[in-house]
Parts: C-alpha cells; structure tokens; sequence
C-alpha cells in the first residue's frame, strides 16, 4: 500500500510526503525483512541502522572477498537510503524548519520515490531467495 500512496503524493504534488513515505518504505522493509528472520532489531527508528542490520541479515554486508562492482553497488545503496533520510531530516514535512526550507521539485520526488521502491524491491528479492 505504501508504494501507491507514494505515488498518489506524486500524482498530487505533496513532494515532501513522498519524501517523508519513501524514507518510512526502507524502514518498514528492512522491519519486515528482520521480523521474518526472526531477527531482533534495534526499535529506534534510525534506518541507518536497521538497514546494516537487515544487510546482514540477508548478506549484503560489503566485504573484500567480493567482486569490486557489487562492493560499489552495495555502497551506492547505502548512499540512496542515507540521501533520502537526510532528505526527509531536513526539507521534507517531517520537521518545521521555517524559510530554510528547499523546495522538493518534481524531478528530484521522482527520482526518490524510484529509487526508493526499486531499492526496496531488491532487498525483498534477496531476502525471498534465501
């Protein structure tokens, strides 16, 4: 349901909640993701770190025994999830932060919301082939 309600925000405009509703996408993944493997988990709503602990869960943990491509892959992960957090810390509907606030256009909820579900989708796709 999430991943449409990203796109109604889309549809509407409200960029701010798609930013704020793709960060919460990674974040329910990486839950369900740990749940399912029975795996506890930090309940601080920091993605960062559920996200390195749903990595590990499923073996996605960067190592040096890897090839370099997927090393860099993993790593762009990364850098998409902690994106789209900051993102949401600090120009999206998720806190006040008066006239400092950056205007989220079209393209860059676009590229979010995108990103955002394929990212999760991959991860749903390494967890179910194990």
């Amino acid at each position: 349901e999430l991943p449409n309600r990203i796109q109604e925000d889309l549809l509407s405009g409200d960029y701010d909640s798609v930013v704020s509703k793709s960060r919460l996408l990674v974040e329910e993944t990486c839950i369900y993701i740990l749940e399912q493997m029975k795996i506890d988990y930090i309940k601080n709503g920091d993605v960062k770190v559920l996200r390195e602990e749903c990595k590990k869960a499923l073996g996605m943990k960067q190592c040096s025994q890897w090839d370099k491509r997927i090393n860099d892959m993993v790593s762009g992960l990364n850098k998409i999830i902690d994106s789209v957090g900051d993102m949401r810390n600090s120009n999206s509907d998720a806190h006040g932060v008066g006239s400092e606030r950056i205007e989220i256009k079209d393209r860059e909820a676009k590229l979010v919301a995108n990103a955002i579900v394929a990212l999760c989708e991959y991860f749903l796709d390494v967890y179910n082939s194990k």
